[in-house]
């Protein structure tokens, strides 16, 4: 998770204890901060990891403090020579961004970078990408909290589907 005031925190610790509930009892929480994209996210691959994000987008549209490595690092993968174009291939990914539309052109605009650049480096999108509005009068289910829910529940449909597929074409 990638934070300013601790909700991305709570959202993924809310989910990651449905994740336990629905059998998926390796499942952990980690703060962006603590989690080395160079020396981790490339290792993640042999180990079929699902990798969730909540990210929030802080001031003039830049990542959480604690997101910022993170952030920096997966949007430079696509463009970077460094890496091959499909450097993440096998990675499973899903981005829930947590915003709100009055910041207009800087409305979750961190999320939607990540998940861009996840697919540009050929990782495999579980979910689609959900943008959670705080604006209650614009949020498609009149809370942050109730965008989460929503998100949450397609997540696990499409979970299901994506692993019943990688399970037949294995």
């Amino acid at each position: 998770y990638g934070t300013v005031t601790g909700k991305a925190k709570l959202f993924a610790t809310n989910f990651q204890a449905e994740c336990e509930k629905k059998g998926f009892k390796d499942s952990k929480v980690f703060d962006m901060r603590n989690y080395d994209p160079e020396d981790s996210l490339l290792s993640d691959l042999k180990d079929g990891t699902i990798l969730v994000l909540f990210v929030s987008t802080y001031t003039d549209g830049t990542p959480p403090e604690n997101a910022a490595w993170f952030y920096k690092y997966v949007t430079e993968m696509a463009c970077d020579f460094r890496f091959q174009k499909d450097a993440l291939k096998g990675l499973a990914y899903s981005v829930c961004g947590l915003g709100n539309s009055l910041y207009e052109e800087n409305f979750n605009k961190i999320a939607v970078e990540l998940d861009r650049s996840f697919a540009d480096v050929q990782a495999v999108r579980v979910a689609p990408l959900y943008l959670c509005d705080e604006n209650t009068i614009l949020s498609k289910h009149g809370s942050l909290e109730a965008d989460v829910a929503y998100w949450s529940n397609c997540f696990f449909e499409k979970l299901e589907y994506y692993l019943l597929n990688r399970n037949i074409n294995g």
